[in-house]
């Protein structure tokens, strides 16, 4: 039979750091209660000591007093863009949607009429601004993943075809948008802004399509690698830099007083994307080349990478023409390379859309009223005209190119559909006009609503045109669309990660 182990012997009274170690804490904790009651009483009798004294004027909360009421807030708003993300998912919409409507939650067009008191001290002045930070913070990261999916290669066939198509999918919302913000300029324009800047913005405003949104729907429809999801995002990938280009003057439009200082903003942007993209994006090209196979480290290209978009949005802003620009700009410039930057952007973009960017949705939403639009029936009118005329600009210019490249009418009017995609890069450009006093609130109340019903209305419309397949409800898809050199935007070939 085995003997039981032995208890483990105590320790001798010389191997004991504390002869009396019982003793010792009861006279330890007795000397420590003494001396901070001692402390207290010392501090409130002192003269001119009080208890609740504050260090900071009264309304002016101090940065370790705003920390824990940031991550209460973004807690909150984190939680309600995640449940509405998936909620949109389940419905077959982009999480997008979701994320905008955990806004619409929070802001005035529901719990901030409903119970202002609550939404006030969960959200104070100070908090929203530090709010508005982060989202700028991520709004700069997802533009740098945005360019980082535009490529090139996508016009190698028919490029000169495809530009003009992306053309004509800009031009003729662009112009009926210019059309619409002249008739409606005293409801719409910002206060103090030129009627030329005010106008090219909601023209810009009308003709974006957002690559991204339109990717992702293009693989849930099941139309990626086919000819018509091919061509709609190729002419995606093409109005998405012009939209940008033409977002650019506009915004240096509106932040340069003269002629003068248009042209010195337009001709520092330009000089700084043609050394971007001329003389960096080659050089990075070549160094990757050089380094071979030496082991990347990834805290140094972590640094650099981030180090450059962070340094682009920097320059573009100072020159006037926004931060996203800058950004979107460095996304074409870092190389694509699969061993020395690796998978370092997409981890970036995987976390800034997973933590931050719903906080930027949430955000818009927090500044959307429809209560104060419902009640006008000018605007309702207003928001009507600039839903038909951003609906009709689309998918009248798509009819046009589409009947002259040999599509079916069927075809060319999903053509259209597809190209009305404009959710996230919609809400960015909203977003950019609004904090520049570009348009009131009021506009960019209807400017957001018409994204939304637009975006939403992408997969019902195909299904009832019965292009593609028809999403199934709860299925979600995170797309990401690779374009190796021998993928064009004629075949079959494409593949979605």
């Amino acid at each position: 039979m085995t003997t039981p182990p032995s208890p483990s012997p105590e320790p001798a009274q010389s191997d004991r750091l504390l002869h009396r170690p019982g003793r010792a804490t009861v006279v330890a904790i007795a000397i420590g209660l003494l001396a901070l009651g001692g402390a207290a009483t010392a501090l409130a009798t002192h003269q001119g000591v009080s208890v609740g004294t504050r260090l900071a004027p009264a309304g002016h909360a101090g940065p370790f007093a705003l920390v824990w009421r940031l991550f209460l807030a973004l807690a909150v708003i984190g939680v309600l863009a995640a449940i509405g993300a998936r909620i949109a998912a389940a419905l077959a919409q982009p999480r997008i949607i979701g994320e905008l409507l955990a806004g619409l939650v929070l802001g005035p067009s529901a719990l901030g009429s409903l119970a202002p008191g609550v939404v006030g001290w969960l959200l104070p002045p100070q908090v929203v601004t530090l709010v508005n930070l982060v989202g700028t913070v991520s709004l700069v990261l997802y533009m740098f993943a945005v360019g980082r999916e535009v490529d090139a290669r996508w016009f190698r066939v028919d490029g000169a075809a495809l530009g003009a198509a992306a053309l004509a999918l800009v031009a003729l919302p662009f112009a009926l948008g210019v059309g619409v913000a002249l008739g409606a300029e005293e409801l719409l324009a910002g206060p103090d802004v030129s009627t030329l800047a005010y106008a090219l913005f909601i023209g810009t405003a009308m003709s974006v399509t957002a690559f991204p949104v339109l990717a992702r729907l293009v693989a849930e429809t099941g139309l990626a690698g086919q000819r018509l999801g091919n061509l709609a995002l190729t002419c995606a990938a093409g109005t998405d830099v012009l939209a940008w280009a033409a977002l650019a003057f506009t915004m240096a439009v509106a932040t340069n007083g003269s002629a003068g200082s248009v042209a010195a903003s337009l001709g520092g942007t330009a000089v700084v994307v043609a050394v971007a993209v001329g003389i960096v994006r080659p050089a990075a090209q070549r160094w990757v080349v050089r380094l071979g196979g030496v082991q990347p480290f990834v805290a140094p290209t972590i640094a650099v990478v981030l180090g450059t978009v962070l340094a682009l949005a920097a320059i573009t802003h100072r020159l006037g023409v926004h931060a996203i620009l800058g950004a979107f700009v460095a996304g074409l410039v870092i190389p694509r390379d699969p061993v020395h930057v690796s998978d370092i952007p997409e981890r970036m973009d995987s976390l800034n859309r997973s933590l931050l960017l719903p906080v930027y949705f949430a955000s818009v939403g927090l500044q959307v009223n429809a209560v104060e639009v419902i009640g006008s029936s000018a605007i309702l009118g207003v928001g009507a005209l600039v839903l038909a005329a951003a609906v009709a600009g689309k998918v009248v210019a798509c009819l046009g190119v589409g009947w002259a490249g040999g599509l079916t009418l069927r075809e060319a009017t999903g053509f259209g559909v597809l190209m009305n995609a404009r959710g996230v890069t919609e809400i960015v450009v909203l977003g950019a006009g609004l904090g520049v006093g570009l348009i009131n609130q009021q506009a960019f109340t209807v400017m957001v609503v018409m994204a939304v019903v637009t975006t939403v209305a992408v997969a019902p419309l195909l299904h009832l045109l019965r292009i593609g397949r028809g999403p199934s409800p709860g299925h979600r898809v995170e797309p990401r669309i690779t374009t190796p050199s021998n993928v064009l935007p004629g075949d079959h070939t494409m593949t979605t990660a």
